[in-house]
């Protein structure tokens, strides 16, 4: 058996681990050999004192709570660690800097819970410690799962009183704060933004981006936060100090940006800053038209409510197509009336402010042409260009029709 070393002291879990801490402490002391447990994500949960066997992994692990990211990515990948059903033995070859440890896949009613990795030093542990080993598992593998239920009812509640703050009526958002604050879900101090996520077939991937979201904002240690799943995206409500917060939020929201799926990359949109619960709603509804905004410009990236550009002003603020029988004739008949080459010279026309020269050069036609073809067009339809208001009309309903046809020139 290894000797006894310096004693690391035990990482003491929430009250409702304790039985966990128990179990491995117990467990740690028969066999002489140190253990950690982590949840599926490979996120630290508890750990005993160690026997004079901890090597840079274990350290690393506790000091970080979880694993090193090289780490990680070999036992994932290497060893596909998620679909592991049985005690999984690992030499010193297969973890550079790492002692021989045994890894215990914990399950429980088919569903994941977690890790328990005990160290093997000398890789002296028998067949019938191993089996007790298993069977301690078994049962913190139980308790792990009535705990992440416990906690999927908690976050169950957590959405349900992010969706009643920036979706309910007026009562209804200053209930949802007043609650937020009585159970202490997030810093009612400072500034607050909203940012919504989603990948263009973000329904069937709604929940793997709530988690991803999640994992994120743990390693950066973000200081207050909630997520849910809003319809087909994912929102997200950070509050922080002002200034810092501003950076913070738009250096998040990049890093979101790139948590790619299938090759796609997620919009993610930011609301306008708000100094109260009860102005949430305000940020989501932003960050929600400038998402929508966003997807009909097909961009896939981050958009900012506080610093839209004026193609997104207008994805924005253009209103949905009217039903056909109340486009005005003039405005529904355009197509048919006008031919390519005159909706071509209109186009133009008042992308240029009516600057006759400019319109010419950008046709390769002359100036006369130009002339010609405008006054076709006001005879077709009727209208006089030299009126700022039907410019103004024919302008705003080219660059809707533009944004409904999904075209990306703007």
């Amino acid at each position: 058996m290894p000797p006894s070393g310096p004693r690391i002291r035990s990482g003491r879990a929430a009250p409702v681990l304790d039985e966990v801490q128990r179990s491995i402490d117990d467990l740690a002391e028969t066999l002489r050999r140190s253990i950690t447990v982590d949840d599926p994500n490979l996120k630290l949960i508890s750990h005993t004192r160690s026997f004079g066997d901890e090597d840079t992994t274990r350290v690393q692990s506790i000091i970080n709570r979880r694993l090193g990211d090289d780490v990680m990515r070999h036992l994932l990948v290497t060893h596909r660690l998620r679909s592991l059903r049985e005690p999984l033995r690992l030499s010193p070859d297969d973890l550079a800097g790492s002692h021989a440890r045994v890894v215990v896949p914990l399950w429980h009613r088919e569903e994941p819970c977690g890790f328990l990795t005990l160290i093997d030093r000398d890789e002296s542990l028998e067949e019938e410690d191993l089996r007790e080993v298993v069977k301690v598992s078994a049962r913190i593998a139980e308790v792990l799962y009535r705990r992440q239920r416990s906690l999927e009812v908690q976050e169950s509640e957590r959405e349900r009183i992010l969706c009643e703050l920036i979706l309910g009526d007026g009562p209804s958002r200053v209930r949802a704060a007043d609650d937020m604050r009585e159970l202490g879900l997030i810093n009612d101090v400072g500034i607050f933004h909203v940012l919504t996520l989603a990948y263009p077939s973000a329904r069937a991937r709604l929940r793997p981006l709530k988690t991803l979201v999640a994992r994120r904002l743990e390693v950066r240690a973000y200081r207050s936060w909630l997520v849910a799943g809003v319809g087909d995206s994912v929102v997200l409500l950070a509050a922080g100090d002002p200034g810092p917060e501003e950076r913070n939020i738009r250096a998040l929201a990049e890093q979101l940006n790139r948590m790619e799926d299938g090759g796609e990359r997620p919009t993610v949109a930011i609301g306008g800053a708000v100094s109260s619960l009860e102005e949430v709603a305000k940020s989501y509804e932003q960050a929600s038209a400038a998402l929508r905004a966003d997807h009909v410009l097909r961009r896939q990236g981050v958009i900012d409510w506080d610093e839209l550009e004026p193609g997104q002003m207008l994805a924005v603020l253009a209103p949905s197509p009217p039903p056909a029988h109340l486009v005005p004739p003039r405005l529904a008949s355009m197509g048919e009336v006008l031919s390519d080459e005159l909706l071509a010279t209109l186009r133009c026309f008042l992308e240029n402010m009516g600057d006759v020269s400019k319109v010419a050069e950008k046709l390769y036609v002359h100036r006369s042409t130009v002339y010609y073809r405008i006054s076709r067009v006001e005879e077709l339809m009727g209208l006089s260009l030299s009126d700022g208001t039907v410019r103004l009309v024919l302008h705003w309903w080219l660059r809707s029709a533009d944004l409904r046809d999904g075209h990306q020139s703007l």
